[in-house]
């Protein structure tokens, strides 16, 4: 992969056809538009998923150092999904409060599909990435 980019650079770097005549003056851009930020995660997401990622130090301890050094990413990605895909109230209770990995899957079982789909796709991701 380095020597393909190497190579893609190389070619850019030495030129190759012959500069075509200036273009005429583009118009100018229009102003920025400003990123659209998600929302601050609730309180209530932060409590959750904290307790979640906890919960999952048995897991974690079980995986790669790569895997284990994703822990800031998983918490972050879990919080936001929390809040912008809105898990119930009852889903963050249960999070806030799991203890064991069976609580945990009941928890992660009140999910909608939807909901579940969104983080464990990133999640995955993520991990697949790290273990690259």
């Amino acid at each position: 992969m380095i020597k393909r980019w190497i190579f893609v650079f190389g070619l850019a770097a030495c030129g190759g056809s012959p500069k075509p005549a200036p273009a005429p003056e583009p118009a100018p851009a229009p102003a920025p538009v400003a990123p659209v930020a998600s929302a601050p995660p609730s309180s209530e997401c932060v409590v959750a998923v904290s307790n979640m990622v906890v919960g999952m130090a048995d897991q974690l301890r079980a995986q790669p150092p790569k895997v284990q050094a994703l822990v800031p990413q998983i918490t972050q990605i879990m919080t936001t999904h929390c809040s912008d895909d809105k898990w119930a109230p009852a889903t963050l209770q249960c999070m806030a409060t799991v203890k064991t990995g069976a609580e945990q899957t009941k928890c992660e079982a009140m999910l909608t599909p939807d909901q579940a789909q969104k983080v464990t796709s990133e999640l995955d991701a993520l991990i697949q990435t790290a273990q690259q």
